[in-house]
């Protein structure tokens, strides 16, 4: 039996340079599955909510302490493969809407395979995801800008609200991968 993987690039917009991954998930993973493996490729942590809008339709869970203005379907009822690929080759990924973040995904490749893919698989990327609840990429970038100068003058507020240094460069794909 034969078995599709599909490889994504995903790309965090409106951050330069760019924050991106490359991974590959089975074809049958459901959405909320991929959201999943988004938020552990990128190395968010998962506490808010997200959507995806594919072809201006929007998939998500839908919740009615935070209703939202667009119809939303419940990602837990679709596998991506339900999903026509011409329609994959570009879509968005928004998490925490507080903090805004959006995310563009493409479809890189399709392959068959006769083994199944049990779980995503990190194959490449670059740079560290920001830290959740940092206030959106004003927040971000005024973190990185502390982080590169040690005069700065949120600079041991923002090290002592995250417990430790952040660096902008930081990628460990082994880690990202141990997360599965």
């Amino acid at each position: 039996m034969k078995h599709t993987t599909y490889q994504f690039k995903i790309t965090l917009d409106e951050i330069n340079p760019s924050i991106w991954r490359r991974f590959k998930v089975d074809a049958n993973i459901n959405m909320h599955d991929l959201a999943y493996a988004i938020l552990a490729v990128m190395g968010w942590a998962g506490g808010h909510l997200h959507q995806f809008i594919i072809d201006e339709v929007f998939y998500g869970v839908p919740n009615d302490e935070f209703p939202s203005r667009y119809e939303t379907k419940d990602e837990r009822e679709f596998k991506l493969s339900d999903i026509p690929s011409q329609k994959l080759n570009k879509f968005k990924f928004e998490y925490d809407f507080g903090d805004g973040w959006t995310h563009t995904l493409e479809l890189e490749k399709t392959f068959e395979s006769d083994i199944e893919l049990k779980h995503p698989v990190c194959i490449e990327g670059a740079r560290n995801c920001p830290p959740e609840d940092c206030g959106g990429i004003p927040g971000y970038e005024n973190l990185v800008e502390a982080m590169q100068d040690p005069k700065h003058p949120e600079r041991e507020e923002l090290l002592e609200w995250l417990g430790k240094e952040y660096d902008p460069e930081d990628f460990d794909i082994g880690e990202i991968n141990e997360g599965f």
